[in-house]
């Protein structure tokens, strides 16, 4: 598995929604490390009327005029949205979905998933190609 690297998120914000489908998404909290596989991605851009940079530039919507790569989030419909600008002002790609990556997940982020949702069933997921972390 290879990680993506900055050059991976400068392309087209149509590319880079699909590129990304399947990629896993790992984040690391202390010593535990959580993973997400994307299963659905959606591109705007700034002329979009649906896109938050078609609001214009602010100091919140700063990270969509940014280097492509750069993380974007913002508090919607009772949670978070996580958003990776693309190629070119105010362009980025939403990630609607994502599902949990048990294989990359460390045992103790496993359990307490497990412990939190007693119905969850853990399920086989593709084998991806592509991984991301993230740090904030």
């Amino acid at each position: 598995m290879q990680l993506l690297t900055t050059a991976d998120f400068d392309v087209d914000a149509q590319q880079l929604a699909r590129r990304l489908i399947g990629t896993i998404i790992r984040h690391r909290v202390n010593r535990t490390w959580l993973a997400a596989q994307v299963i659905e991605t959606e591109a705007y851009y700034l002329s979009d009327k649906g896109s938050h940079a078609s609001l214009g530039r602010t100091r919140s919507r700063e990270p969509l005029f940014m280097p492509a790569g750069t993380i974007y989030m913002y508090y919607a419909r009772g949670g978070d949205s996580l958003n990776f600008s693309a190629r070119g002002d105010g362009n980025a790609v939403l990630i609607k979905s994502a599902i949990p990556a048990i294989e990359y997940m460390s045992s103790v982020a496993l359990e307490t998933m497990i412990v939190n949702n007693p119905t969850l069933s853990l399920i086989h997921i593709s084998e991806p190609t592509r991984q991301a972390e993230i740090s904030y």
